[in-house]
Formats: C-alpha cells, sequence, structure tokens
C-alpha cells in the first residue's frame, strides 16, 4: 500500500473526489474539492486507483462535522462532510457535466429547487440484522448490515419506528410514513397487502391498519391512495414542489404520463385535459392509478382516459400498430435511472410531440436523453435541479424540452 498526498479537483457521481497522481485519476471518498488530502492507495485498476482518506492537510472551507455517529459505515449518505449550500452547488455541476459529457448540451441556467437536508425521507428499506431480527442499513460498498436506532435523514414517523427497536418481519422490509404513522412491508409477509404491496402499521399498533391494502397520502390538496410497495417518492416536500413546477408547462388538452406509477401527476393532469393516457408496467400501481385519477377527474366531464399496464416500450409498439390514434401535445415521462429508451424516444420525435416534461433520477442518461431530443429538433426549454436527496451525490433533474420544427 503507498500513501499519497493529493490535490481534490472535484466530486464524481459516486460522491469521491478525483484527483491525480503522477497523472493517474484518484478517487477518494469523504473529501471535497479544493483539499489537499493524504490517502492510501487501496486499489488500482486500469486507468484509475481508488485510495482511503487518511489525513487532511488543508480542509475546504465548506467542510463541516457529520451528524450522524453512522456516517463512512452506513452506505447511505456521502456527503454530510459538507455543508449544504456547497451540496446543492456540487449536485448541480454533476448535472450541467454529464449533460456536456454524456449529450454535448450546455446549459447555461439550471434552476435550483432546493429541500430540507435532515428530516426529508418518508420512504426507507430496512435490513435483518442477524437472528435478532434487529433492523439495520448496508454498510458503505458492502452487503453486510449495520443496525440502526435512527437516521436523521427519515423523517419523524420512520424514526419512531427506529426508536421502537422493531423485530423485523422479513429479511428485508420497505418502510413508508408519509405521516407520523409508519407503514411496513416484507417481500416475506405477504398478508401485509394484496400482492405485497399493502401496509401495516409500525410497532405503535400491533393490529392490521383499518384500510389494510391501501395508504392515504396528502399531495397538494388531494389524498392519493398508494400501497407500501408501490414506487412513491421518497421526499414528499420535493414532489409536491415539482407537480407546479409540471403544470406550469404543459401545453394543450391531451396527454400521455408514461412510467406513470399510481398517478400521482395524472391526478393533477385530468382536471386540465380532455385525453389522459397513463402507462405504468406495475398492475398493482395501475390500479390505484386508476383511482386516484379517477376521483381527480370526476368533475371533469370533457376527460377521457385510458390505462395501460405495459411497459413504455410494449406500449408505443402497440400504439404504432394501432394507427390512427390522435398523439399527445404533452408526454410526462418519469422512467427508472435507464433513462427514456430509444424506441420512446424515436416515437416522440417521430410524431413531433410539441412538449416533453422529464423527470429524471439519474443525469447520466438524463445528459444522454437531452443531447438526443436536442439534435432532433427540440429545444432544451428548462432545466430544474429538484434536491430530492441531501447529503448524497443523487440529484432529481426536471427538464422541459419543445418542439421547435
Amino acid at each position: 500500500m503507498e500513501n499519497v498526498k493529493l490535490d481534490i479537483e472535484k466530486i464524481i457521481s459516486n460522491s469521491c473526489g478525483l484527483a491525480r497522481n503522477s497523472g493517474r485519476v484518484v478517487f477518494v471518498p469523504d473529501t471535497l474539492p479544493g483539499e489537499t488530502v493524504v490517502a492510501e492507495i487501496e486499489e488500482t485498476k486500469s486507468g484509475y486507483s481508488n485510495g482511503k482518506l487518511l489525513e487532511i492537510i488543508k480542509p475546504s472551507e465548506h467542510r463541516i462535522a457529520p451528524v450522524c455517529n453512522l456516517y463512512g459505515i452506513c452506505g447511505g449518505c456521502t456527503l454530510q462532510h459538507s455543508d449544504y449550500e456547497y451540496q446543492l452547488e456540487i449536485r448541480k455541476s454533476l448535472i450541467k457535466e454529464a449533460l456536456l459529457r454524456n449529450g454535448r448540451t450546455v446549459c447555461n441556467e439550471i434552476k435550483t429547487v432546493p429541500g430540507t437536508p435532515y428530516g426529508y425521507r418518508c420512504r426507507a428499506q430496512l435490513h435483518q440484522m442477524d437472528e435478532s431480527r434487529q433492523p439495520g442499513f448496508k454498510k458503505r460498498n458492502s452487503s453486510e448490515i449495520t443496525g440502526v436506532g435512527f437516521c436523521p435523514v427519515c423523517n419523524s414517523g420512520i424514526n419512531k419506528y427506529l426508536e421502537s427497536r422493531p423485530r423485523l418481519p422479513g429479511k428485508r422490509v420497505t418502510l413508508f410514513a408519509p405521516e407520523e404513522t409508519c407503514y411496513h412491508a416484507s417481500e416475506r409477509a405477504p398478508s401485509f397487502g394484496r400482492e405485497n404491496t399493502g401496509g401495516r402499521k409500525g410497532k405503535h399498533s400491533e393490529s392490521e391498519s383499518a384500510d389494510n391494502y391501501s395508504i392515504s397520502v396528502s399531495v397538494n390538496g388531494k389524498m392519493i391512495q398508494t400501497g407500501v410497495n408501490c414506487f412513491f417518492q421518497s421526499n414528499l416536500e420535493m414532489l409536491r414542489k415539482t407537480i407546479p413546477l409540471i403544470l406550469d408547462h404543459t401545453s394543450g388538452r391531451s396527454f400521455f404520463d408514461l412510467y406513470c406509477g399510481v398517478g400521482v401527476f395524472g391526478a393533477f393532469l385530468a382536471e386540465r385535459g380532455e385525453m389522459l393516457v397513463s402507462v405504468e408496467s406495475d398492475k398493482n400501481s395501475v390500479k390505484y392509478a386508476r383511482g386516484n385519477i379517477g376521483n381527480a377527474a370526476a368533475d371533469n366531464k370533457l376527460l377521457k382516459t385510458e390505462f395501460y399496464a405495459m411497459t413504455a416500450e410494449s406500449f408505443i409498439h402497440s400504439f404504432n400498430r394501432g394507427g390512427g390514434k390522435a398523439v399527445p401535445d404533452t408526454v410526462v415521462a418519469d422512467p427508472p435511472r435507464s433513462g427514456i429508451s430509444m424506441s420512446v424516444k424515436k416515437f416522440i420525435v417521430k410524431n413531433r410531440i410539441k412538449k416533453l416534461i422529464y423527470l429524471s433520477c439519474d443525469y447520466g442518461t438524463l445528459g444522454r436523453d437531452i443531447g438526443f431530443f436536442t439534435s432532433s429538433s427540440y429545444r432544451l426549454e428548462n432545466l430544474y435541479f429538484l434536491d430530492f436527496y441531501p447529503q448524497t451525490a443523487h440529484a432529481e433533474s426536471l427538464a422541459v424540452l419543445e418542439y421547435m420544427g
């Protein structure tokens, strides 16, 4: 093992600092740009090395003491050693770099929508530590589990559950606490809900909740129904800030809501549209979407709705084969980390859809996809950095693209 003195240049997507040692790239976690550090070279790969931080010779002015005693052990947070304002700069710079590197797109203005640095997570995944069935999180860069009794990035509902020292009902358990009550569902406990997507109250009430199979979440004046294991954003504050941005940029009266989940965005689009097509591969989520969108559209007599329990790619293939169907004015897309697939992108471009509103949880695929659209007669009208994940290098983005052909 070799100890080297390094100057940290920038933070990369895995939260590590990037430095160079005799021209060779070295990645060092728990560092910040501008710092001079001593690191131990632990691993050498083709083209780069991984280092372990040993000493900070010149600290950044933005360095602070982490608030969590599991920081560096737990694999969740990776930027607690930076003040929040500088974290925002780091995450925004990662989006800009991804746009330029993956999409050859220069974006001079990214609008930042900040969040709350701690106490924001309403969803978490726990693992049994051992035979005691006590809850824990995965360790950093490991499959091992470390015990947890309090998590500063989780909200009060989850922390009350953790502080009650529960015995987990399964090896992996999903928690969801939209308010003070914490619901949980286990992969190995299907009785907690239909198709293992329902909820049961945490230890504060061992009996099943009154509504055993769904949970009500208040979102901007609407009660949205979901299940514990259905996809739902883990930061409700930021979700509530995102919805008005989507609505502000929506054009026309007909919409496709791709990767719609339980229909959160669709429930708001339904109030202003004449046609809403919702597409989601998870069949149980589609059941919730039907109810959420139907309730929201009760007073909109003009609205026609269609629901498709299939992948976006399968839907586009079916749509292309059908012929004669009207294309939408606006497409809203909230895909997984893999981004928008080529078949969906080609469909949008071929049909000259006026507006694409793209919510992305991965700036790498966001950069790739924006590069495709901007080289295909689309203009990047607005780009928002939505800070869903403080204390990490993850960044949610909202891109608004308009057809200019």
